[in-house]
């Protein structure tokens, strides 16, 4: 048996989410617009417009979604958002909490927090309290369509509720102009 040797082969290793502190990351691979691209040169493989980069999925269910590039930018500066708000919101500080020696400085609230809240209020004053909750619960906490609803019938209405939410949005910030359908709306 001199010459060849039999051995196991080695199996591909298998990719599983990273946990850090309960927090439950699993990472994927999205297109996404390259912050280096030179719009000075021409578009080429050394300078492409969209690259491939690591994100991580469960931060936004949006991209299960068919959305177009407005409704994205929008959902991602929502997303920005409500993370820079404090996602559930900027809170009160706590003046009766005892202090505690080597326990840190009581937390603020800062100047970028109450803008993202600002922005993120007048965001629901624009598209309803109704659409703001779907897009709330599914771009800023990162729930499932299917996660939020209980009937096929519930997953269809949310789904309309977020695509209509998030070309309103898009309206709003700018990604998109309004249409015949988002100018009536505004009137209204």
């Amino acid at each position: 048996m001199a010459g060849k040797i039999r051995g196991k082969r080695k199996r591909a290793a298998k990719a599983l989410p990273v946990t850090a502190r309960d927090v439950n990351i699993v990472v994927g691979i999205e297109e996404v617009d390259n912050p280096y691209f030179a719009a000075d040169h021409r578009e080429s493989e050394s300078n492409p417009r969209r690259v491939q980069a690591t994100v991580n999925v469960n931060e936004s269910k949006i991209q299960g979604i068919k959305a177009d590039e407005a409704q994205m930018a929008a959902a991602r500066k929502f997303q920005r958002l409500w993370n820079n708000g404090g996602g559930r919101g900027a809170g009160a500080i706590d003046y009766a909490r005892e202090r505690v020696d080597g326990g840190g400085a009581v937390q603020d609230i800062t100047d970028s927090q109450i803008d993202a809240q600002k922005e993120l209020d007048e965001a629901r004053k624009s598209i309803g309290m109704r659409p703001y909750q779907v897009v709330r619960l599914i771009v800023g906490e990162g729930y499932r369509i299917k996660d939020i609803s209980r009937s096929h019938r519930e997953q269809t209405t949310y789904g309309d509720y977020l695509k209509h939410a998030l070309t309103d949005l898009a309206v709003l910030w700018g990604y998109q102009r309004a249409t015949g359908v988002d100018t009536l709306q505004r009137q209204r």
